[in-house]
């Protein structure tokens, strides 16, 4: 009997969705092995209701487990991390988010602050939008409608960076207008 059957069996035993067809796959794999059932049988607990594991553990602290006891428990649970939907979810684009951050600051920077550094938040929402909608292209990581915005924020931004000095400004500064 070793720790890695026991993890084996454990992951094969929370894919099954029946009761009873659990209960079948656990006898049979563990056959007479009643210390490797009990193993199985304390993770699929744990995995079931992981905050009952903490009132049925809770009691016992005072009374102290041996040390055998302890560290059998925890490389069983060391071993057998249970699966967790955040593992299977796509990786994250930050360059697509930071886009569209940028690309959220572009528009009101360029109308409310005529300073020529701002200039550089249009062109960095642009830049980090086409980086994140690459990463997208290349199945490296999800984000289109982020990077989309941003891009689409970023040369909003840029244009009215680039025209507000004219309506700022009047026709009175403009060569060749008559006053």
């Amino acid at each position: 009997m070793s720790l890695q059957n026991a993890k084996e069996i454990f992951l094969a035993a929370t894919e099954l969705e029946s009761s009873d067809d659990r209960e079948t796959f656990l006898t049979e794999a563990c056959g007479g092995d009643d210390i490797l059932r009990q193993r199985v049988d304390a993770l699929i607990f744990a995995y079931e209701s992981p905050e009952s594991v903490l009132e049925h553990v809770a009691p016992k602290i005072n009374q102290g487990p041996s040390l055998t006891q302890t560290v059998e428990v925890q490389s069983a649970l060391d071993s057998n991390p249970a699966p967790s939907p955040r593992r299977t979810s796509q990786p994250r684009n930050a360059p697509a988010m930071n886009g569209l951050i940028f690309g959220l600051f572009s528009a009101p920077s360029a109308m409310l602050l005529p300073v020529p550094l701002i200039g550089l938040v249009p062109i960095l929402a642009i830049v980090f939008s086409i980086v994140g909608l690459r990463k997208v292209h290349a199945r490296e990581g999800v984000g289109m409608i982020p990077a989309s915005i941003g891009l689409i924020l970023g040369i909003f931004g840029l244009i009215l960076f680039l025209t507000m000095p004219m309506y700022v400004s009047g026709p009175d500064t403009h060569p060749g207008t008559r006053p």
